[in-house]
């Protein structure tokens, strides 16, 4: 009867433990995570400097965080983790106009994580 209950025991917790992992990593939004990027301006296919003004927005499925140009690397505020999602980057100037954008990626994003998605290059040469 003792063996019985240890067992018993043993499997409850176990289950436990394996649904606490599938409910963060099955796309649940009940655990966090963060985006990070770092990027640098070229023309010419030299590296420029931002100008004032100038701000990059990283763009995660619905949200977007907007950083100056001139910090060179940004990472969001919190979002639902143990999800994919559409990430792009896009620099705008001081009045609002769009001068470089990345291409649209799907990256997933681990519970409790700061997924870094890298260097971007914003390219000012047409």
């Amino acid at each position: 009867m003792t063996q019985h209950r240890l067992q018993t025991i043993l499997f409850v917790l176990l289950a436990a433990v394996a649904t606490g992992a599938i409910g963060c990593g099955g796309g649940s939004s009940s655990c966090s995570a963060n985006v990070t990027a770092q990027w640098v301006v070229t023309e010419n296919g030299a590296q420029v400097s931002c100008l004032p003004g100038d701000e990059v927005d990283i763009n995660v499925g619905d949200m977007t965080a907007t950083f100056a140009c001139s910090a060179m690397a940004g990472t969001t505020p919190a979002l639902p983790g143990g999800l994919t999602y559409p990430i792009d980057l896009t620099l705008f100037d001081a009045s609002s106009s769009v001068l470089s954008q990345t291409q649209v990626m799907n990256v997933p994003v681990p519970c409790n994580t700061i997924t870094d998605i890298g260097l971007a290059e914003f390219s000012l040469t047409p």
